[in-house]
């Protein structure tokens, strides 16, 4: 299940579910343990095709501490993936990266990063 709100959605075409949003957020929930929650200053909603389309700076946060962020995305919340063209970089308690786009596959079970791309790890203090 998801939430999505806006402080604004047109419908601009009556005969068609696709709404302009002014600043949409979003909550996911995928499982009974994971959330996330997206923002941006713009989005397009198709209820037909269940695809958000954010663009205007995304920022991406899934409640294990990792961050996200890119110029824009589209979302599939129907097919639990999504990806972005433009560049990306992200941050998390043992992870930094960065690359020029990227696909997530069933809501983070996979994700690419695609083109120049860089992956930095963190071991723990204690080398685990």
């Amino acid at each position: 299940p998801f939430t999505l709100t806006a402080d604004n959605a047109i419908q601009p075409d009556p005969s068609k579910l696709i709404f302009q949003l002014t600043n949409p957020k979003g909550d996911v929930f995928w499982s009974n343990t994971d959330w996330y929650a997206i923002t941006a200053p713009s989005g397009e909603y198709n209820q037909e095709t269940g695809t958000l389309e954010l663009s205007g700076g995304v920022n991406a946060f899934q409640d294990k501490g990792y961050e996200f962020q890119t110029e824009s995305m589209v979302i599939d919340i129907t097919g639990r993936s999504g990806y972005g063209l433009e560049p990306i970089v992200g941050q998390g308690p043992d992870v930094y990266l960065s690359g020029e786009g990227f696909r997530v596959y069933n809501m983070g079970e996979r994700v690419e990063i695609m083109g120049k791309s860089k992956l930095i790890i963190r071991m723990s203090k204690s080398g685990t």
